[in-house]
């Protein structure tokens, strides 16, 4: 379970030149409600995410 206030490696699969690929970033959980945590970082401000998606992979905490 993803916790607010935390950072976490993010992976999700996404669709590069129809081509199905791992993409990893850093992200700074800002909210969390059942499955969707909202998601913040240098990047981009708000992003949300389902973690029972299929595109999700994994969320690692980062000490």
């Amino acid at each position: 379970m993803l916790e607010a206030g935390r950072i976490y490696k993010v992976t999700t699969l996404v669709n590069y030149e129809g081509a199905w690929d791992e993409e990893s970033d850093l992200w700074t959980v800002t909210a969390v409600e059942g499955t969707c945590a909202k998601l913040s970082n240098d990047a981009c401000e708000n992003r949300i995410v389902d973690t029972a998606s299929w595109n999700f992979v994994k969320a690692e905490a980062v000490e």
